[in-house]
Formats: structure tokens, sequence, C-alpha cells
């Protein structure tokens, strides 16, 4: 829906949620999308476990598509689910009711990571952590030993001590326990306007037109063009 059609309090909302690191969509108890975030585009390009089809969001995977419907059911019933897939089949999904939105679900994922890329630049920024020091920051909140960045990094294990201690000295925290529990309950701040994917949404008639960049609020017209029959 174009800015210009927005009102004041619509375009406040709609720009608090662009800047949200959470992929979250709007949809009804039928799963057509009514709004997304420039975060969900993302996940949608990352092939994150959802996707779009003919204006619906719908589960990547076949097999998840009735655990998804089910939810979107529970929801309608007022109850909250959690979808966690099996091994690398995507991210987690939460589908909830919307509070005083009659017939409308709020379906969220989280990001790609424990920290999303932006979140972690700024908390380095903030704190003056060399570029070095984030790489391996970010390989420890991937879960990896010393000993495996040392090896990914073709650096000595030494190195890579040296750098977390600095990462001790910057943050404050004396322990590496400490410091990734910090980086967690960071809040999740979304991608770049400009810097989200295209996504190519799936419909029988043929190519759809590219989504804009900032979060879309999809009425009735919106929605048509989406699944491409307008």
């Amino acid at each position: 829906m174009s800015s210009t059609l927005m009102t004041p309090r619509e375009r406040l909302l709609e720009s608090a949620l662009d800047a949200l690191g959470l992929a979250l969509w709007i949809v009804d108890a039928g799963g057509t999308v009514e709004y997304r975030n420039p975060a969900a585009r993302l996940a949608q390009a990352q092939a994150a476990g959802l996707e779009v089809i003919e204006g619906q969001l719908r589960a990547l995977l076949p097999q998840a598509q009735p655990a998804l419907r089910r939810a979107y059911e529970q929801a309608m019933l007022g109850v909250r689910s959690l979808l966690v897939p099996g091994g690398e089949a995507g991210r987690p999904v939460v589908v909830a009711p919307l509070a005083g939105e009659s017939g409308r679900l709020l379906v969220m994922q989280g990001g790609s990571s424990a920290v999303e890329a932006s979140t972690l630049a700024l908390y380095a920024r903030s704190l003056g952590i060399t570029p070095s020091e984030v790489e391996v920051l970010s390989a420890l909140c991937e879960g990896q030993a010393v000993s495996e960045i040392a090896r990914h990094r073709c650096v000595k294990i030494s190195t890579i001590r040296a750098q977390i201690g600095s990462l001790r000295d910057k943050t404050g925290l004396r322990k590496v326990g400490r410091l990734l529990s910090a980086l967690a309950a960071l809040p999740p701040l979304g991608p770049r306007l400009g810097s989200v994917p295209v996504v190519s949404e799936r419909s029988a008639l043929g190519p759809v037109p590219q989504a804009p960049q900032r979060g879309e609020l999809l009425r009735a017209g919106d929605r048509q063009r989406i699944a491409g029959v307008a």
C-alpha cells in the first residue's frame, strides 16, 4: 500500500515494524498475507521455512503445511503455537492471535543466527570492537570452539585467545558465557532499507511484480497484485 494512503498512525507503526529483526507477517484465518516487514521478505529470500504462494503464507516444505494450518486454527481459538522444524528444515515459527483484530493472526520468525549481523555491527561500533574481533565474536555465537575458529581463520590458537581477551576488556565481561548472554539479550535489529533481496513470489499466472523495500500493508488490491492477478 502506498505510504501516501496510510494514516500517520499506520506510517508510524510501519516504520517501527520495519526496524525489527524479527520476521513478521499478519495473515487472516486462511493464511492470506495482509502485512509483512522487510525481515519477513528477507526470511523468504533465505528459504527459512515459509513462503508466499498465491498471496498465502505457507510452509516451504509440503510436509510442514498441516502443522502450520493447525497453528492457524489454534490461533483463531486464542491459542498460541510454536512450530519447531526438525534438523535444518528452517527456523522456529510462532503463530499467535492479535488482540482486538478479529480474524487476524501474527506469524513471527527469528533471525538466521543467535545475533543478527546488523545488531552485532552496532554493538561492535559502540564498544570499539575491531572487524577481526567481530568475526571471532560471531563464530563464538555460532558455537564454534577456539580451536575451530583458529583453524577456519588460519591463525594460531593463541591469537584467538588474545582476541577473546580483548573482547573481555572492551565489554567488561570476564566470562565468554556472560558475553554471549549479553549478545543474546540485544534487541533484534532489522535489515537496512534497500538491503533486502527481491523476493520472487510464486503464482500460477507467472512472475509477480517486485515487492517494495519497506514493509507492506496489503489491502485487497495489493493482495491481488502480490498474487499476480491484477
